[in-house]
């Protein structure tokens, strides 16, 4: 859904789909860099993780790169990592 690294260190925070200046956008799910949001069928619930890394040095990828090779990336060049997970259903589902 959304793969984003080049945040500053110092941001404790975002707004949806914000994306901040100079940070780098992989390529989500749909094919777009960029978030798209939480979309299980109707009658299914998804679980969500958001995991933040820690890296020591920055990024090696540009805007755009796929995803899921940002995330390989970023697991491989991370020091530390933290996650939350959810579930979600669409309501009324």
């Amino acid at each position: 859904h959304w793969a984003l690294a080049g945040i500053d260190p110092e941001r404790v925070s975002l707004a949806e789909a914000e994306t901040p200046v100079g940070a780098i956008r992989g390529t989500n799910g749909a094919g777009e860099a960029g978030y798209t949001g939480p979309s299980p069928p109707n009658g299914e619930q998804h679980t969500y993780r958001i995991i933040v890394f820690y890296l020591s040095e920055e990024l090696a990828l540009g805007d755009g790169a796929p995803g899921t090779q940002m995330v390989e990336a970023l697991t491989a060049g991370s020091f530390e990592s933290a996650s939350v997970s959810g579930i979600y259903r669409r309501a009324g589902a």
